[in-house]
């Protein structure tokens, strides 16, 4: 079942990935998932530590839909 949600989540598109991330909806160690979906977007060129502190923070401040949160992480890019 883990093994099915991590498989799961790493084919989401980039904007898939970033809804999912934002509603919380992934488990314990499924980030390296996420990150590996959310890099399908070209532009995004940070870390994996970078990825998930800015999606942390993003989660903290409840203000950033999924599109405006990938433009965000590829323009630091």
């Amino acid at each position: 079942m883990v093994n099915e949600r991590f498989q799961h989540l790493r084919q989401l598109t980039p904007i898939e990935a970033a809804k999912a991330w934002l509603s919380g909806d992934f488990g314990i160690y499924d980030e390296p998932a996420m990150i590996e979906a959310i890099r399908k977007d070209p532009r995004i060129k940070g870390s994996d530590q970078e990825i998930t502190e800015f999606f942390f923070r993003a989660l903290a401040e409840e203000a950033c839909d999924p599109q405006r949160c990938l433009d965000e992480l590829a323009s630091r890019g």
